[in-house]
């Protein structure tokens, strides 16, 4: 029987492939994860690895977060020899979820899995519903599915939309966003008042729990009726309701959802780069992710990794992603990652 409180393991699989690249001196995959560091983690106690980042990512997203220039300075403050090859883009604004051929692919995941299993742990992976990437196959092939804009919204709120190139003819589109700050650049916003786009984020999330054993819904408050209405001045139906029946009627076993909803206080969530984009490792791993609350130990220190328990109690679960591909400066030259992007 799974314990009422499961504890969770972190993983920052960007920054943990970087490094094993360099030790190995070729790319990494998941296969890579030495058995014995699987086993450490199951000796420890805890009943859940978190992967965060493995889902796909595009080059749009990668370029914006190259070219913010208030991303960019967090950025060198965290890693003073910050060069291009650093920045990976979000690993929250996602292309598809099927795990980036730079971390080994589905397969890689699949093993990584039965690797995990092996040991009596779970796998958690992340659900994002409230956005995807700029450059989603979607933006193609189904535009309806964002928020629409026409340029008086533009006009009022430029931060917020952007124009959108289509081999059918350009669209204006909302960037993702939550009501009380600008809209994130590297995404853009679903229309959740469109019961297809429910209908396909259902599929989605259905695609992921076939390939993991808990989810994390990340911002899982912004498709809210009330807060998406709020946002976008319209009021969708509900979709966790929906999502959550469909999820128990056709995954068998059993998966453990884990909906992430942050305050929506603008005093309580800091600029969206502070709260979005949080530091990588070492020295500057967040005090909340080393002042951890019910762990049945501590991992401090370790740049690949937050603890804690599967409420988020006092550990990084509520930041939104961390994107640097290493965790704390170099001691020499800056050399090529392959990690993915």
């Amino acid at each position: 029987m799974s314990p009422a409180y499961p504890s969770l393991y972190q993983v920052n699989t960007r920054v943990l492939l970087t490094a094993l690249s360099r030790t190995l001196g070729r790319p990494a995959t998941l296969d890579d994860i030495p058995d014995a560091e699987l086993d450490r983690i199951a000796g420890l106690g805890f009943d859940y690895v978190w992967l965060l980042s493995v889902w796909r990512t595009g080059s749009a997203g990668q370029r914006v977060s190259s070219a913010h220039a208030g991303w960019r300075h967090e950025f060198e403050d965290t890693l003073p020899d910050l060069c291009a090859e650093d920045i990976a883009g979000s690993g929250f604004a996602i292309t598809g979820y099927t795990a980036h051929p730079a971390v080994g692919g589905t397969a890689a995941l699949a093993r990584t899995r039965r690797r995990l299993q092996a040991r009596g742990l779970k796998l958690m992976l992340d659900f994002v519903p409230n956005h995807m990437a700029l450059d989603h196959p979607w933006v193609e092939d189904h535009p309806d599915y964002y928020v629409g804009a026409g340029e008086l919204e533009q006009t009022r709120a430029p931060q917020n939309y952007t124009w959108v190139k289509r081999m059918r003819g350009d669209v204006l589109l909302a960037h993702g966003r939550d009501p009380y700050f600008d809209g994130w650049p590297d995404t853009l916003q679903l229309d959740y008042a469109n019961p297809a786009t429910q209908e396909a984020m259902i599929g989605e999330l259905l695609v992921i729990a076939e390939q993991c054993d808990a989810v994390r819904c990340d911002m899982a408050m912004l498709v809210l009726p009330k807060i998406f209405e709020r946002t976008w001045g319209r009021r969708p139906p509900p979709f966790w309701a929906q999502a959550i029946q469909r999820v128990r009627k056709q995954v068998s076993g059993g998966l453990r959802l884990r909906l992430r909803q942050a305050p929506l206080r603008p005093a309580a969530r800091g600029t969206r780069a502070a709260r979005a984009r949080a530091p990588v490792g070492g020295s500057r791993l967040p005090e909340s992710a080393r002042a951890v609350h019910g762990e049945p130990r501590r991992a401090q220190g370790r740049p690949d990794v937050c603890v804690g328990d599967a409420r988020g109690r006092g550990t990084s679960v509520s930041r939104r992603t961390w994107f640097a591909l290493r965790a704390s400066p170099s001691t020499g030259p800056c050399s090529s990652s392959t990690t993915a992007s």
